[in-house]
Order: structure tokens, then C-alpha cells, then sequence
């Protein structure tokens, strides 16, 4: 349980942080409903123990829903969402921090009110979102059957002799007896260990983990958390917030034994023995659900990338099509000019009365916008073809022979329309003289997600400055360099800001993943290295050093920092 759980916390960030999802926080449209939903659709795919997938808003409305029923996952329609204000998980949860992490304890699923049938043991696991502007948006959350785990526990059961039981914090059992003494807390007259054996409970309630002798039986007991120490200690400076614990009893009858029952004699041995192979029984079905888990989070992860990729590339063809309209337009307008001017000589034609004024302004007409026209198809094939590039480069990883500085020139001009209204200004500067046998395509993406995150951060209130990008010959190698005049990084953030999902920018459109993914591309797939040298209110310069011929082999998952 601990270690699933463990794994699952990725999912859960993966999904809040991903782009379809942050585009609900501050209203969505149908399509963008749709987009987030098939997201939560891929992800409770991929993880069969997932039984739901929901945003609610801070109103505690569903908003998306997706539900695993009879084993295919479907979306939940928009008449049949639901307000989940009253839930203690959903007030539990917004009572938290963006970035928190809340896990609820152990119950039974409730839908529209009632408990579903049959019944669905679940745990949630649930963090808080913020929209654009820094209000609270609501919730993601993520459902998991615990059946498999509780049924665990009735299986290593002998009848008579050991009994292994799941009690939750308030000694209401959750696994090990009969199906009508469970889940008492969510029945009106539920039964509980601490009032059928209260001497039991207050022994297993206030001590340490051990054993202990009541009513001709001895039983063994420990208090777990569907969470694991390390989750805690992973989890700085985010918090963790649960009210999960449970407790593991294990009776063993004494009836049966032989020989006088001592401190560590059989008896209390094998009872430890079933405990802990049990546990292990359980642990060893969460370490397989782990790594299907890990392999869906990399799946997941990969997406995101896919998706950033793909973004920038849409971005990229947004500007080509708003630069294109330009030169586009103006041929629309002279050749709607000039077939107006054919068709006054037409017209002199026809009647008779054709004047020599009126062939001399039709030629000039005709001269001066072919002229025009031809400038501006002359650069829409420019355009078109600097497009189809960087396009080809972006969307593939094919390795060529480039000239350095006419490239990054190309990628420079390719976004230099997304921030020509900016008061900061993007140059470049690239004097390196280079020729590289290397990826252009995983190169222009580190250019263009670096010099935008250079405006985005570096000047978040559209300050006057610049952005440029330089490159340069040194030690053999060439170095690139994104350098802004904006507002710095402070030396806290500088150490994190290559770690996946870090972002100063999360519920307002970061997903922070970005400069993790500079980061892999970098040291991954160009086989250099990146750093990065700032300080509040000076310049930014991050500094690429990479060879004039990329690795043969790309390395696999070298180090933390590779993302797929």
C-alpha cells in the first residue's frame, strides 16, 4: 500500500500540472474540457487500479470526471457531474496550499449520495490548484481501489486458529472479519473493535508496536500509513497532510498450542512470522503495481514533453501563418486594384472609346503591383521555407551538417513575431564560425523554450530590455549563450530550476517541466552540458557547451534529468 501510493503521487502531479488540465483553472471552453478529459482518460488507463480522475472547481463542482466502471474507463457526462462541496476531502483538501499533498483515509466510495455497490474500498489522493491570477481553483483528485489490498488480509486468514485484521485509526474495521462488521463508521449503527474489546483497542490504540495476551489469545499489532517515511522527506517544501493511519491486528488463539506459552517462544513466532509475510504478500503485489506505475508516470511524462514540443511547434505555425498574412494581403489588395483597372479598359474597349491615358495607367498600375506582388510572394517563400525547416527540425530528431549562426538567425526570426510588441527586444549575436554534425531540431527547441522563458520570467511586466543569443568557439567546443537584462533568478531557485516540476510560475500556466527538458535535450541528446549564472536585478546567461559532433549513441536515462 505505502509503496503503490508512493508511486502514485507522480500521476497525481503529472495530471494537475499538465497543460489540458491547468487551461480548466480559470474557465474552460467544450474543447478544452475535452482535451483535459482525455488526458484523464490515458492516465487511468494505463493504471488499472485507478478507479477516477476528476477536477473540481473551488465551488466543488465537477468539472471533468472520468470513472473506471466494469473495467473500461468513460467519461462522466456534464448532467451527471456532481457537487462534492461537503465532502471532508474536498474541504480537507482546499484548506491546503498549491503543491500540498492530501491523502484521505480508507472508506467506501459515495456516488450522487449513496454507497456505491458493490462496494469500492478507496483511498484519494488530492492536491489543491491555483488559476492564473493566484485564486483558488479547486481540486485534482485521483481515486484508487484498495480492494486487491483488503482482500490480502481475508485470504491469509485460517479460521480458528490466526486471524489477521485492518482497522482504521478509530478501531472501525476495514478487512478480516464479516462483510456486516465493516466499514462501521460509514453505517449508522457500525460496530468497532473499541467498543466490542475496548480493553484490546486501548492496549493497540496507546502502545508501541508489540504483542499482547487477551481473552485466551495473543495478538500482534503495528500502525501503518498508506505512505511511507520517505514520502514525507521527499516531499520538502511541499507538505504532506493525511488522516490515514491504519492498524494491522493479527490474533492468534492459544488454545492449540503445545508447551507453555514464553517470551519469544513459538507461538508468538509464528504469529510475527504470518505478519510479516503478509506484509510482504501485499508489499510484493504494490512493488508490481509500482513499476506499471513508474512505467505509465514515464508514458505520462513523455506526453507532457510531446505536448510541450508540440506547442511550440503550433506556436511556431501560428507566427508563419501572421507573418504570411502580411504579404498575402497586400497581394489581395493589389490584385483586386489592378482587375479593377483592367476592367475600366475593358470597359473604354468595349464602347469604342479607349484612351492612350487610360493603356499608360493600366501598364504603370500593372508594372508597380507585379512589383509589389512579387516582393511579397518573394517573402512568403522565404518565410515558407524558413518554416518548413525549423518545422522539420522540431518535429524530428534528424541528425545534419549545419552552419551554426545562420541557424540560430533562423530560429531567432522564427519567434521573433510572438515578441516584437514586447518592450524587450530579441537580438542575436552568433559569431562562432561553427559547423556542426549534430540535431538542429532538439537545438532550436532549447533555443526557443530558453529565450522564452527569458521574456516570461525575466521581464514578467513587460519591462524594457533585451534577450540575446550569442555563440562562440571555445576549448573545441561551440557555446551557445541566452542571456536577458531582466529581473534575475535568485540564488535559492538556480539549484532547481533543471528538476522536473519546478516552476515559480505552477497554477498560472507552468508545468515545470521545461528546463528539465532544456536539460535533457542537452546533456542527453547533444552530449553537452548547460548551466546557469544569475542574480537578482543582473543579467541572466545561460551557457551551453556542447561538441561540434553529437555522440554517435544517445545515452538512455543517464542521469535524473533525462525525460524520455
Amino acid at each position: 500500500m505505502e509503496r503503490g501510493l508512493h508511486a502514485f503521487r507522480g500521476e497525481l502531479f503529472i495530471v494537475a500540472r499538465h497543460p489540458a488540465t491547468q487551461r480548466l483553472y480559470d474557465g474552460s471552453t467544450s474543447d478544452e474540457r475535452d482535451e483535459a478529459a482525455e488526458i484523464f482518460r490515458l492516465m487511468a488507463e494505463e493504471i488499472p487500479t485507478i478507479t477516477q480522475v476528476r477536477y473540481l472547481n473551488a465551488r466543488g463542482d465537477e468539472i471533468v470526471r472520468v470513472d473506471r466502471r466494469s473495467g473500461e474507463v468513460i467519461r462522466v457526462s456534464d448532467l451527471a457531474l456532481q457537487n462534492k462541496a461537503d465532502r471532508y476531502y474536498f474541504t480537507d483538501t482546499m484548506a491546503l496550499e498549491p503543491g500540498d499533498l492530501y491523502v484521505s483515509p480508507l472508506d467506501l466510495n459515495v456516488d450522487n449520495g449513496v454507497i456505491e455497490e458493490p462496494w469500492v474500498p478507496t483511498i484519494r489522493m488530492a492536491t489543491p490548484v491555483a488559476a492564473a491570477d493566484g485564486t483558488p481553483a479547486g481540486i485534482v483528485i485521483l481515486n484508487f481501489n484498495a480492494g486487491p489490498i483488503l482482500d490480502a488480509f481475508d485470504m491469509g486468514n485460517e479460521e480458528g486458529q490466526r486471524h489477521h485484521m485492518l482497522l482504521n485509526r478509530d478501531g472501525y474495521w476495514l478487512a478480516g472479519v464479516p462483510t456486516d462488521q465493516l466499514f462501521g463508521n460509514m453505517f449508522p449503527d457500525g460496530r468497532t473493535l473499541a467498543a466490542e474489546n475496548p480493553e484490546l483497542w486501548q492496549t493497540v490504540e496507546q502502545s508501541e508496536p508489540g504483542v499482547v495476551s487477551r481473552d485466551g489469545a495473543i495478538y500482534a499489532y503495528e500502525t501503518v500509513a498508506p505512505h511511507p517515511r520517505e514520502m514525507v522527506s521527499d516531499w520538502t517544501p511541499h507538505h504532506l497532510v493525511t488522516d490515514s493511519a491504519l492498524v494491522v491486528l493479527t490474533g492468534h488463539t492459544v488454545l492449540h498450542r503445545i508447551g507453555p506459552l514464553a517470551p519469544g517462544s513459538g507461538t508468538i513466532a509464528v504469529a510475527g512470522v504470518l505478519v510479516l509475510g503478509l506484509v510482504a504478500w501485499i508489499w510484493s503485489g504494490t512493488i508490481v503495481s509500482r513499476r506499471r506505475a513508474v512505467e505509465a508516470e514515464e508514458q505520462a511524462r513523455s506526453q507532457l514533453i510531446r505536448s510541450e514540443k508540440m506547442a511550440s511547434l503550433g506556436s511556431l505555425v501560428a507566427g508563419i501563418a501572421h507573418e504570411l498574412n502580411t504579404p498575402i494581403g497586400n497581394a489581395v489588395t493589389i490584385g483586386s486594384t489592378m482587375a479593377d483597372q483592367i476592367r475600366i479598359c475593358d470597359e473604354e474597349v468595349a464602347s469604342g472609346k479607349l484612351r492612350k491615358s487610360t493603356i499608360v495607367q493600366t501598364i504603370d498600375h500593372l508594372k508597380e503591383g507585379t512589383e509589389i506582388m512579387l516582393r511579397g510572394l518573394s517573402r512568403a517563400a522565404d518565410l515558407i521555407g524558413q518554416f518548413k525547416q525549423i518545422a522539420v527540425d522540431q518535429s524530428g530528431e534528424q541528425r545534419r551538417s549545419f552552419a551554426l549562426d545562420p541557424y540560430l538567425q533562423e530560429v531567432a526570426a522564427s519567434i521573433q513575431f510572438t515578441v516584437k510588441h514586447r518592450q524587450a527586444k530579441l537580438s542575436v549575436d552568433a559569431a562562432s564560425g561553427a559547423t556542426l554534425d549534430s540535431f538542429p531540431g532538439p537545438l532550436s527547441q532549447v533555443v526557443i523554450n530558453l529565450v522564452t522563458n527569458a521574456f516570461t520570467h525575466g521581464f514578467p511586466d513587460d519591462e524594457p530590455g533585451t534577450v540575446s543569443v550569442g555563440a562562440r568557439m571555445a576549448g573545441g567546443k561551440a557555446v551557445v549563450t541566452v542571456t536577458d537584462t531582466g529581473c534575475g533568478i535568485p540564488p535559492s531557485a538556480q539549484d532547481k530550476i533543471f528538476d522536473p516540476f519546478y516552476s515559480t510560475r505552477l497554477g498560472a500556466g507552468g508545468a515545470g517541466l521545461g528546463l528539465s527538458i532544456v536539460h535533457g535535450i542537452v546533456t542527453d541528446v547533444l552530449g553537452g552540458t548547460i548551466h546557469v549564472e544569475s542574480a537578482p536585478g543582473r543579467a541572466t546567461v545561460f551557457t551551453l557547451n556542447i561538441p561540434t559532433k553529437a555522440p554517435a549513441e544517445r545515452h538512455q536515462k543517464k542521469d535524473p534529468h533525462h525525460v524520455g
